[in-house]
């Protein structure tokens, strides 16, 4: 047999239907929507009540969902459940005499009353200051002074509705989010120095004065066992590709090879040898090296070269020769060769 609205209706609160998400929810509201979720869930265990928390926990969430979409913060959600399951205890108590109390005047006037009280906020707005203008809560509690207005017409005659985001306000407070979480990087940098500057003063001077109540021999002894630079300057050293490459620099400027191009066959020889392993990458060659290798070497080539031209030769014809001779007398004498 189908189930239909005047069979699920209740007494109080009529038909069950969905809550308005335009403005905040009403106990009516609430109440509604726990009926109608409550035979969604009783429709899907094959007509067994399912039980009051799981019902209790959609609805919750629903309200919760509702109020963050207004930019109004709200109390925990161990509050709100809280709130939920006394409202919902004062209701069942209400409806426990109805069959044999419906007809009686004080009953209907209690049922009367319960259903104007109804139509009040369910208010689970975290600020509870009377006057929200003068509210002296903490910040994360106070209510934005952009939706102050609205949630007193919402405990009121309720006129306004939520309408769409507003995207000015929400850049607006996307900035601030951004800044306030920098500024808190920096506040964080900042005490990881101080921590880091107390730390290490606090070192230096004990430091110091175990070497004033040392002798010569223990300042010896310290020395040997603090590390040597040399040795950290060498293990830096073996890390790194340190090796003169003065014939690879002479052979890419002799075929015309680009630096990155020899770097590349360099590793790539040095890789088949052995040299390079998966494990020893320190004898790398990359273009930089042979870049530096190449100027060496031009240097040293163009340092050993005499800037005199004794003559000028022509590869590959057959032309006269022109050269200058210089004599035992200091004469210079020209020698054409064919």
């Amino acid at each position: 047999m189908a189930v239909t609205r005047k069979k699920v209706s209740c007494v109080i609160f009529d038909a069950p239907s969905e809550m308005p998400d335009n403005q905040l929810p009403t106990y009516a509201d609430v109440m509604k929507f726990y009926n109608l979720t409550k035979q969604r869930l009783k429709y899907e265990l094959n007509n067994k009540d399912p039980p009051h928390h799981n019902v209790a926990e959609i609805v919750i969430t629903k309200v919760e969902q509702i109020w963050d979409k207004a930019s109004i913060p709200h109390v925990s959600h161990r509050r709100v459940q809280e709130m939920l399951n006394k409202y919902h205890k004062t209701f069942m108590n209400l409806l426990k005499p109805y069959k044999s109390r419906k007809d009686s005047g004080p009953y209907q006037e209690k049922i009367s009353q319960f259903k104007d009280e109804s139509k009040k906020l369910f208010d689970i707005c975290s600020c509870k200051c009377s006057f929200i203008s003068q509210c002296q809560c903490e910040k994360s509690r106070k209510i934005p002074a952009i939706e102050r207005d609205f949630l007193e017409d919402q405990r009121g005659p309720r006129g306004m509705i939520i309408a769409k985001v507003d995207e000015a306000e929400s850049i607006k407070l996307q900035k601030r989010y951004i800044r306030k979480e920098l500024t808190q990087r920096q506040k964080c940098r900042k005490s990881d120095i101080d921590g880091i500057s107390e730390k290490q003063s606090d070192v230096g001077e004990e430091i110091s004065s175990t070497e004033e109540k040392t002798d010569a021999s223990d300042d010896e002894s310290d020395n040997d066992c603090r590390p040597d630079p040399n040795k950290q300057l060498r293990k830096l050293n073996d890390k790194q590709m340190r090796v003169k490459l003065p014939l690879l620099a002479l052979a890419c400027d002799r075929y015309g090879v680009s630096d990155r191009a020899a770097a590349g066959i360099a590793s790539a020889v040095l890789q088949d040898v052995g040299i390079i392993q998966e494990r020893d990458v320190s004898k790398v060659i990359d273009r930089s090296k042979v870049r530096r290798e190449r100027c060496k070497k031009r240097g040293t080539l163009c340092a050993g070269v005499s800037n005199t031209i004794t003559g000028l030769y022509f590869d590959g014809r057959k032309d006269s020769t022109m050269t200058l001779i210089k004599e035992c007398d200091g004469e210079i004498s020209s020698k054409t060769n064919n």
